[in-house]
């Protein structure tokens, strides 16, 4: 029984070990970056008895921390792959308010401002294709192209300056019928002509000449 103090007194210096141990460890992940390994540390520390508010609040804080930071990380990445203006708002304010580096968020940034330019080119295309008129459309389209909208979405823009060319090439050929008729005095001839100006929406102003 005379081993009895001496067996105590070998745990309580083991615990005591144990304890200055968890107790450096959690120090050190404190120190680093590894939300991991700082996780591990808390586990080992409250396992070797370090349970105090005291000690572990700083490091669940900490690790809490990390772990919004990482989320919000992840949350950034997904609305840039999704190309979504508000969620990428709302990403970027998330991240402004945790505290992530300008760094972590240029990425994010860079992806919003590029989603606005598309969305004011995609307004400006839409406007061309309802206008029809030559010179907007081409505008939109070169905006488009150099905003790297994908093929598809410019289509409709494309076809539209076709047909708006096409429609000013048979504007034009009818425009020079219509005035050889007028030379020619011939009614047959000048009516032919001016139904086929009216058809392709001459103006009152265009027939004056018939």
């Amino acid at each position: 029984q005379a081993n009895l103090p001496r067996n105590d007194a070998r745990r309580q210096l083991k615990k005591q070990w144990r304890l200055q141990a968890a107790r450096q460890h959690l120090d050190e992940e404190c120190a680093g970056a590894d939300m991991d390994r700082l996780a591990a540390a808390i586990s080992e520390a409250e396992e070797a008895g370090l349970d105090s508010d005291d000690i572990l609040r700083e490091p669940k804080a900490l690790l809490a921390s990390w772990r919004q930071k990482a989320a919000i990380r992840n949350t950034l990445v997904a609305a840039a792959k999704a190309k979504s203006v508000d969620a990428l708002r709302a990403a970027i304010d998330q991240a402004t308010e945790a505290g992530l580096s300008p760094e972590e968020v240029s990425a994010a940034r860079a992806a919003l401002e590029q989603n606005l330019k598309e969305e004011a080119v995609r307004g400006s295309l839409a406007q061309a294709i309802t206008s029809s008129e030559m010179t907007q459309l081409r505008a939109a389209i070169f905006e488009g192209e150099g905003a790297g909208l994908p093929h598809l979405e410019l289509e409709a823009a494309r076809e539209a300056l076709l047909q708006a060319e096409q429609l000013a090439a048979r504007k034009t050929a009818a425009k020079d019928v219509l005035d050889a008729a007028v030379q020619s005095r011939s009614s047959e001839q000048l009516q032919a002509a001016i139904a086929e100006a009216i058809e392709l929406g001459f103006s009152d102003e265009d027939l004056a000449v018939a």
